[in-house]
């Protein structure tokens, strides 16, 4: 299994929460979202698991 996200931005109010981010993950890996307060982490996994939707970009699970 494959997730992949292509262009992904989040725009709320004007802010920009996200802003193009392009990121390949495969199944039987770990992977962590590192980064400051504020920096969209928790949107960017809403996002993934379809709690909120992009402003912009495509998420594909395999292909």
């Amino acid at each position: 299994m494959k997730i992949e996200l292509k262009n992904i931005s989040k725009v709320i109010k004007n802010r920009i929460i996200l802003q193009n981010v392009n990121m390949e993950m495969e199944s039987r890996h770990i992977y962590a979202f590192v980064g400051t307060n504020g920096s969209g982490k928790t949107m960017l996994m809403r996002i993934l698991c379809g709690l909120v939707y992009a402003s912009d970009g495509k998420v594909i699970c395999d292909d």
